[in-house]
């Protein structure tokens, strides 16, 4: 019982390995964006362009409002025909602690061609805008 026991840790772990490698494909780490000074309304980050396996995004901004409404665009387009272009965003404050999380949002299905991607109906607890300096955002395909 001992081996088999071993026996199927092992193929549990060589599983989740190879489940890891090919989830990494397609999963990126899009890094940190700085939010700008406020005007009177608003604040925007912005990152480059971004890859996650056959996808691609670029220009990726996030805005956020004084009133808690926040924005999400950038132009997305994949090589394949069924894939959506998703990401995670994390808020952040001068002291790097974590505010607020979206949990993964996604664009419409995508095409060769890029196309416009805007979700402009997010919201962060207003309490939370004036503290947030700055955003992280994960991306998948």
């Amino acid at each position: 019982m001992r081996h088999l026991s071993w026996g199927l840790t092992m193929f549990g772990a060589i599983g989740a390995l190879g489940l890891g490698a090919i989830l990494a494909q397609a999963d990126s780490f899009a890094g940190r964006a700085d939010f700008g000074p406020a005007n009177a309304f608003e604040r925007k980050a912005a990152w480059g362009q971004g890859d996650a396996g056959a996808c691609r995004i670029l220009n990726p901004t996030i805005t956020i409002r004084k009133d808690g409404t926040a924005k999400f665009d950038g132009q997305v387009a994949s090589t394949h025909g069924d894939d959506a272009y998703c990401v995670i965003l994390d808020f952040f404050d001068r002291n790097q602690v974590k505010l607020f999380h979206f949990p993964r949002i996604c664009s419409p299905t995508l095409r060769s061609t890029f196309t416009e991607w805007t979700n402009p109906n997010l919201a962060i607890p207003q309490e939370h805008i004036p503290f947030i300096v700055f955003a992280t955002r994960e991306d998948h395909c």
